[in-house]
C-alpha cells in the first residue's frame, strides 16, 4: 500500500507539471515560441488568489473566474507587447540566428518584470490559501491504508478534465480550429483571412489563464510566494519535452510520469528529498537521447 500511496501523490504532483506544459504547448504550437513566462502566471494564479480570497474576503467561486481572467490578460498584454514587436523584427531580419533570440529575450524579460511586480506589490512573504475542498466537507481519509487527500486529487483531475477539455476545444470549436489551421502552416491559414496575430495572443491568453488556474488550486497546498514559479515552469517544460511539444496528450502522460519518478526516487534514495530536482532534470537528459521527439514523437500533433 506503501507504492500505492507513493504513486498516487506522484501522479497528483506531476498534474501540476502537466498543466503548465500544456499551457507551453497551447502557446507554441500557435507561436512557435516558447513562453519563459509560464511559471510566473502560475505564480500570479496563486498570488491573486490569496490576495482575493485572505485579503479581500471574496469566496473561492468569485475568486477563481477574477484569477483565470487576470492573467489571461496578463498572458495578452504580454503577447501584444514582448512578443509580436520581437517576431516582427525577426520576420524583417529575414529570420537569421541572430534575431531569433528575441522573443526568448523577450519571454524572460517579462517573467522578470512579473516576479518583480508581485514582489513590490504584494511583498515577498509566503502567503496562505484556505483549502479549496472543504475538510469538514472531505477531510484527509484513509481506507485500508491508502490515503486519499481531496486537494491533491482535485489537482489530478483538473489536469486531466483541462486535457479532455483541450482536446474538445481543438477537433469541435472554431477557434480550436483556428488555432490548428495556424499551427500546420501560418501563411495558409493568414492567406484563408484567419486573423493570425488575434488568435496568437488568444493562444496566449489561454495558456497564461491555464497557468493561473493551477497556481489557484495549487496554493492550499504549496501557498503561494513571489520566486514559486521558476521551478515549476522549468518541470511543466520538462513535461511537454517528455510528452512531446506540442502534444496535450503526451504532455499530460509526461507530466504524471515525471511526478511519479519524482516522487518515487525521492523514497528510494536515501535523504532523496534532496535529490527532486536532479532526478528530474535526468528524466529530460534521457529522453533528449534516446527519445529527443518525446513519448509522442517528431510529428506530434496538438491534441
Amino acid at each position: 500500500m506503501h507504492w500505492i500511496n507513493l504513486i498516487i501523490a506522484g501522479l497528483c504532483q506531476g498534474a501540476v507539471y502537466a498543466a503548465l506544459g500544456m499551457g507551453y504547448n497551447i502557446i507554441f504550437a500557435t507561436t512557435h515560441v516558447m513562453n519563459f513566462a509560464q511559471g510566473e502566471m502560475f505564480m500570479a494564479g496563486g498570488m491573486l488568489g490569496a490576495l482575493f480570497v485572505v485579503s479581500f474576503g471574496l469566496p473561492l467561486y468569485v475568486a477563481f473566474p477574477l484569477v483565470i481572467l487576470a492573467t489571461g490578460l496578463i498572458g495578452a498584454v504580454e503577447e501584444r507587447l514582448a512578443v509580436r514587436p520581437a517576431l516582427r523584427r525577426t520576420a524583417r531580419s529575414g529570420g537569421g540566428l541572430s534575431s531569433q533570440h528575441g522573443w526568448l529575450l523577450s519571454t524572460l524579460g517579462a517573467a522578470i518584470i512579473l516576479r518583480s511586480a508581485f514582489s513590490l506589490t504584494m511583498g515577498s512573504d509566503v502567503r496562505r490559501m484556505p483549502p479549496i475542498i472543504d475538510p469538514d466537507f472531505w477531510g484527509v481519509s484513509e481506507i485500508g491504508g491508502l490515503r486519499l487527500e481531496p486537494q491533491r486529487l482535485l489537482l489530478l483531475a483538473s489536469a486531466i478534465a483541462a486535457a479532455l477539455s483541450l482536446g474538445a476545444f481543438y477537433s469541435r470549436r472554431l477557434a480550436g480550429q483556428a488555432l490548428m489551421a495556424i499551427a500546420q502552416d501560418r501563411e495558409a491559414a493568414r492567406l484563408r483571412a484567419i486573423p493570425v496575430e488575434r488568435y496568437s495572443m488568444f493562444a496566449f491568453a489561454l495558456g497564461s489563464a491555464l497557468a493561473g488556474a493551477f497556481g489557484f488550486i495549487t496554493a492550499p497546498i504549496t501557498s503561494a510566494f513571489a520566486t514559486i514559479g521558476l521551478l515549476f515552469a522549468l518541470k511543466g517544460f520538462i513535461a511537454c519535452a517528455v510528452g512531446g511539444i506540442p502534444s496535450i496528450r503526451g504532455t499530460l502522460v509526461g507530466g504524471l510520469l515525471l511526478g511519479v519518478v519524482e516522487s518515487a526516487g525521492a523514497d528510494i534514495i536515501p535523504n532523496g528529498g534532496g535529490y527532486q530536482e536532479p532526478i528530474v532534470f535526468t528524466v529530460l537528459i534521457v529522453f533528449l537521447v534516446a527519445r529527443p521527439g518525446g513519448l509522442t514523437g517528431r510529428a506530434a500533433r496538438a491534441v
